[in-house]
């Protein structure tokens, strides 16, 4: 947690520099949502309010490899997916991408470029409410076993007697 706030605070000081220097390193981050849901944070819920029921393809993002094409790592492949989900946010003015699927592209002519696609769902967090009967109803209604805890084999019991509300 304490390198993400330090890559955060030195990705601002950058910012503040100009545009002069060139950048030695780029980190992004954006929320992606599956079609299920991990966790409640307890009072607060939201709805998400779609900002458009058809696939958006939001276009090629380009970035530059680290290394050569060879030594190219999965986790940089994964950081450049973040990038271009990140930017996708970005263009569409969205909070998250809903199931985004990647075209991850590395060419012959120029192997030190991937170029990263991201089509899906751009979605804004809307109406941030305390906890209600009615939401926890839904809940029990779409997991009636509890929220599956993706840390373990558990579940998140979503009945009052639990302390669910």
């Amino acid at each position: 947690m304490a390198a993400v706030l330090v890559f955060s605070c030195t990705a601002a000081s950058a910012q503040k520099r100009g545009k002069e220097e060139k950048e030695a390193f780029v980190e992004k981050s954006a929320r992606e949502a599956s079609p299920h849901f991990q966790v409640f944070v307890f009072p607060q819920i939201c709805d998400l309010q779609m900002l458009s029921t058809e696939r958006v393809d939001f276009g090629t993002f380009s970035y530059p490899l680290s290394n050569d094409l060879s030594r190219m790592t999965n986790g940089e492949l994964e950081n450049d997916k973040a990038r271009a989900l990140h930017d996708a946010c970005r263009v569409y003015n969205a909070d998250i991408i809903i199931e985004p699927m990647y075209t991850s592209v590395v060419y012959d002519a120029d192997q030190k470029t991937i170029h990263v696609g991201v089509t899906g769902y751009p979605a804004k967090y809307v109406k941030f409410r305390t906890l209600n009967d009615k939401d926890l109803e839904m809940i029990k209604v779409l997991y009636p076993m509890g929220v599956p805890d993706n840390r373990s084999d558990r579940h998140v019991l979503t009945v009052a007697e639990e302390g669910a509300k």
